[in-house]
């Protein structure tokens, strides 16, 4: 075996000394000759040394997640590397240039898998009609089951079928399956066959067909056969034994008031999950905990489970009643409405179990939230009673801003910067405006808060009250949130000793400027200084200086893996998070501020050389970040509108190619875009 040289001891002893089984950042080591090197492959970069000292540091010039190399060929070592970016299950082959130390990456052999899985996906098109797939459905529930069967369970994972031609078949087969039965059937449709094409007509259909005569409803029962009245009702235990599924969270799929209703006439109480469509936490709660047997023991057992789109149907309105601003929240509500306790964000099965304990004790509480409601008008210049009120408030993670303001101005000068007061600072720092009280009383007392509470307080001032102008159209609020701003950009954003990477979330005086003027809706206004942000500094930055940062920021979160135990000892799934968003933070940022602003131009703007513009800069997100199904659509929607029609559908079957199916709301919005598309309509209002 050669001997190691010198200088490539050292860079082991004095960058790569921390390794663990699982985590070495050597993952390879080559020995060349002719010219004679060493060459030390990452999982990140190339390192060239000869005897003496480092030569050269490659970057392997995409996100990578191991080089290997493995031989000399000539005067080149050749390997394969692991891409973040690459799609595939497979390595990509690359090469060194030992005189040049270019290194080249193949790329060849994606094209060809992209080729191959086209052909793949036009075969399946043609052969598996959305029609065949419900037809051998309906035969499998058939040879299953009976036509004496009571309850006839259709799977919707099938959500695509929602056209008139399989409503129609579905619609067809059923009656043919009732008519030959001398039970009733009852059919559920469940939420992925939308409720707002034939599905609820075809309900209402198959209820009415459902229930019998008393005469015959009597002799029925005592035969053990169940019946619909006044509403479907739904067999997931069928399910269970036909698909062969764990049994998670039951979830209701009426309207809101026929879950208040079934909650009334059970005595359980409501868990309500409220999501929305574009929430990444929400999406990993609905595919990975409340599906889980023992969350749905837990739940089903207690609660009758609910869950709503904030953005739609009954969501929008239960989202304002409640509050919620932020996804996902769990609510917790009584049959009459009340609510009696609150949770909110992603978590493990266990923590989300455990908060059934805190919830059924909320339940119980002696002096619910509604009564301190009916004393507050009666005791609101009581500091103890206001105290008290913000704590149970925030129990249900209801805003108490507009109480910290009141608690304040009760109590001494002297006492508004104390420890106390301090806590409250850090609880309501994500709600306060730049004209609260408590904002000005900061304000006066600065200097006597911690940096990171300051820098918290303004970045939520800043944030909120911009959005607060912009519903006003005062701009001379937006003034003092330009103020503010300076004084937040003229601070360190980070402590000296903040171990995770630096990547800023500050915006520059302009971005608040473009974000207000896209809130109030002015969108000359708004073009102005999304244009000028866009050409003269997003698109201005090299994509090599971004992949620098990230790869330096990932180096970090390694070195953190492998030298602090106690960052390398948090749960797997949240380590694994950390990884994936560092190692595109900073390219990730410049390519979301080039997609939204691309987005809104699309959406807003009609002149062909500003969209032109727009995609430019929708280009580039997508050079930046491929892969993402929302950038892809941004850019199948401009070539669209600019009458670039092939081009624009290709872009859009690329764009349901990357998007999750297990979102189904987002995934058939992606599908509407392309229907419009392909017959010529509008994808715009």
């Amino acid at each position: 075996m050669a001997k190691l040289p010198l200088s490539l001891n050292n860079f082991i002893t004095n960058h790569c000394k921390y390794k663990t089984e699982e985590n070495t950042l050597i993952e390879s080591i080559i020995k060349t000759t002719k010219p004679d090197y060493f060459i030390a492959g990452t999982f990140y970069c190339v390192y060239v040394f000869d005897n003496e000292k480092l030569i050269k540091e490659i970057s392997a010039g995409e996100l990578v997640d191991g080089v290997y190399f493995k031989r000399q060929v000539d005067r080149k070592a050749v390997g394969d590397l692991a891409s973040i970016e690459n799609q595939f299950e497979f390595n990509l082959n690359f090469e060194l240039d030992l005189d040049t130390f270019e290194l080249t990456v193949d790329r060849s052999v994606i094209d060809k898998h992209k080729d191959t899985e086209k052909k793949a996906r036009l075969v399946e098109k043609s052969s598996e009609t959305k029609q065949t797939i419900f037809k051998r459905l309906i035969n499998k529930i058939k040879k299953r089951y009976t036509a004496n069967t009571h309850y006839v369970y259709w799977l919707t994972d099938l959500y695509l079928a929602g056209v008139e031609d399989v409503f129609n078949l579905v619609k067809r087969e059923s009656m043919n399956v009732i008519a030959n039965s001398k039970t009733p059937i009852v059919l559920t449709l469940l939420a992925s066959l939308k409720e707002e094409n034939n599905c609820m007509a075809l309900r209402g259909d198959i209820q009415k067909m459902t229930i019998l005569p008393d005469k015959e409803k009597e002799e029925s029962t005592k035969k053990d056969i169940f019946y619909m009245k006044k509403q479907l009702f739904i067999v997931s235990a069928l399910f269970l034994s036909m698909f062969g599924f764990s049994q998670g969270i039951a979830f209701e799929h009426g309207t809101w008031k026929e879950v208040l209703e079934k909650s009334k006439q059970t005595g359980k109480p409501i868990f309500v999950d409220v999501y929305t469509s574009w929430c990444g936490p929400c999406k990993r709660m609905s595919k990975e905990i409340f599906p889980l047997a023992e969350v749905g023991k837990v739940y089903n057992t207690h609660f009758i489970c609910y869950q709503v789109d904030a953005e739609k149907g009954d969501g929008i309105e239960i989202a304002k009643k409640y509050i919620v601003e932020a996804y996902p929240t769990f609510l917790f509500i009584k049959a009459d409405e009340s609510l009696f306790s609150r949770s909110s964000g992603s978590m493990d099965a266990k923590s989300f179990i455990e908060i059934v304990n805190t919830t059924l004790a909320d339940m119980n509480d002696p002096k619910p939230l509604v009564e301190w409601e009916k004393e507050y008008p009666l005791k609101k210049n009581d500091p103890m009673f206001i105290l008290n009120y913000m704590e149970k408030r925030a129990k249900f993670g209801l805003p108490n801003a507009f109480l910290f303001d009141e608690y304040l101005k009760l109590i001494p000068n002297e006492k508004r910067t104390s420890d106390s007061i301090k806590e409250i600072y850090e609880k309501v720092a994500g709600e306060l405006k730049i004209n609260s009280f408590a904002y000005e009383n900061f304000q006066k007392n600065i200097t006597k808060f911690d940096n990171g509470l300051v820098n918290e307080i303004l970045r939520s001032v800043v944030y909120h009250t911009t959005t607060e102008a912009a519903r006003l159209k005062d701009e001379q609020m937006l003034a003092a949130v330009i103020v503010a701003n300076d004084q937040l950009l003229g601070r360190e954003e980070f402590p000296k000793d903040y171990p995770l990477p630096c990547v800023s979330s500050l915006e520059s005086k302009e971005e608040i400027y473009k974000r207000y003027y896209q809130l109030t809706g002015e969108t000359e206004k708004y073009l102005k200084y999304a244009t000028d942000i866009c050409n003269n500094k997003l698109m201005k930055i090299s994509s090599d200086s971004l992949y620098k940062k990230d790869q330096k920021n990932i180096q970090l979160i390694q070195h953190l893996l492998t030298s602090d135990k106690g960052f390398a000892s948090q749960d797997s799934t949240n380590l694994a998070r950390t990884k994936t968003y560092f190692a595109t933070a900073e390219t990730f940022k410049v390519s979301a501020g080039l997609n939204s602003t691309a987005w809104t131009v699309f959406e807003k703007v009609s002149d062909i050389n500003i969209l032109k513009d727009a995609l430019r800069w929708s280009n580039r997100a997508l050079e930046l970040t491929p892969k993402n199904p929302h950038w892809i659509i941004t850019n199948a929607n401009l070539l669209y509108k600019l009458g670039q029609k092939e081009e624009a559908i290709n872009q859009g079957e690329r764009a349901l190619r990357f998007a999750d199916k297990n979102n189904i709301g987002e995934y058939k919005d992606f599908e509407d875009n392309l229907l419009k598309m392909k017959a010529g309509e509008k994808t715009w209002e």
